[in-house]
């Protein structure tokens, strides 16, 4: 369940702070393993880079998880992000028929 109030952890929060951190792995040595550039890891890291069905598969992969445990983080993350600029910006009035 997405929380309404507040913002879900992001996947890279949790990445960070309950994989690399417990495991004294940095940032690079995750790019380095998974041969993705550093600037991927930090973008993950810092909530701007998403988790697609490959990273999630690598992820997995890499730190003994499955790749829906990490899909299962990114998709209420990402959708409170949506929502947030929507009313941000305002939504769209729903169409009405003439």
């Amino acid at each position: 369940m997405t929380p309404k109030r507040r913002r879900p952890t992001a996947p890279g929060e949790i990445l960070k702070e309950d994989f690399l951190a417990p495991l004294g792995m940095t940032p690079q040595q995750l790019a380095a393993k998974l041969q993705w550039p550093e600037k991927k890891v930090e973008d993950l890291l810092k909530g701007k880079e998403g988790i697609n069905q490959e990273t999630a598969a690598l992820l997995a992969a890499a730190l003994g998880t499955s790749p829906a445990f990490w899909e299962r983080l990114e998709k209420p993350y990402r959708q409170w992000e949506i929502t947030r600029r929507q009313n941000a910006k305002g939504s769209p009035k729903p169409w009405k028929a003439a």
